[in-house]
């Protein structure tokens, strides 16, 4: 799958979801379009992204699933998270 140019995409930034703090990366795409995406189980929990925007980002999400956890774990224990490339 080709890749769209990587300045439209901000992705990999953590939040927490209420007290129960799930992993969940955060991505918008070209400043417009934003979603909520569960690093378990690669399901938008809210937001939408355009359909080729999704593609990209899940497969990115799917193929860097461990180093995302590992990242989310450091960032809760007030780390620096490590980095992750992009989607070749």
């Amino acid at each position: 799958m080709s890749t769209a140019p990587a300045e439209n995409f901000i992705s990999r930034q953590f939040r927490c979801s209420g007290a129960n703090m799930r992993h969940i990366i955060f991505t918008r795409f070209m400043g417009k379009h934003e979603a909520l995406i569960n690093i378990r189980t690669l399901e938008v929990i809210a937001g939408k992204l355009p359909r080729r925007a999704l593609a990209l980002t899940i497969e990115w999400a799917a193929e860097h699933r461990s180093q995302l956890i590992e990242d989310w774990d450091l960032c809760q224990a007030r780390q620096q998270p490590k980095k992750i490339p992009p989607l070749e």
